[in-house]
């Protein structure tokens, strides 16, 4: 049997009323510590990082050698914009890959927890109005989410077309 994963704040609270009726295994998970203290965002952030780097370099690259050049000043802007446009777009298409990566990763985490406490719910905890502490999973969660492999590799262009079809 499959928990759900639920943000509507009045399924929530219908959740919470019938789940205290009928005795059903409910948790809550604060979604942003989980994003913001397990290993796998760090290694995200990292990695965005990186390909910034290499990013801002490939620019700055093409700015020296644009401006060494002594030909056609509007064509060498123009170039310059166009590249600068298309690095917009690859790192978006980056960050784009590292979020379905998370969210993916989120997912099976919450899953998991699902299976491991026999839960019937879990709930995002900035939808519950009130709740004991007893329930949070949002460590747990962290640890679900450590334990998951996740590595991130620079988009090809056919990658990048496949991830741009998956977030649309």
């Amino acid at each position: 049997m499959k928990c759900t994963v639920m943000r509507l704040p009045l399924v929530v609270l219908f959740a919470l009323f019938a789940s205290a009726c009928t005795g059903k295994n409910i948790a809550t998970v604060n979604t942003e510590l989980v994003y913001q203290k397990s290993a796998v965002s760090e290694k995200a952030t990292n990695y965005l990082k990186a390909v910034d780097a290499e990013l801002t370099a490939e620019l700055t690259a093409l700015q020296e050698k644009s401006a060494a050049t002594a030909g056609d000043k509007k064509i060498a802007q123009n170039d310059l914009q166009k590249t600068l446009m298309d690095i917009q777009q690859r790192f978006g298409a980056e960050q784009q890959q590292v979020v379905n990566v998370l969210n993916a990763n989120y997912k099976i985490a919450l899953e998991k927890l699902c299976e491991k406490y026999k839960l019937d719910a879990i709930f995002a905890s900035d939808m519950v109005l009130s709740a004991s502490q007893a329930i949070d999973m949002t460590d747990k969660a962290i640890e679900e989410m450590n334990a998951l492999p996740v590595e991130f590799s620079r988009l090809t262009p056919e990658k990048e077309n496949a991830e741009k079809s998956v977030s649309q």
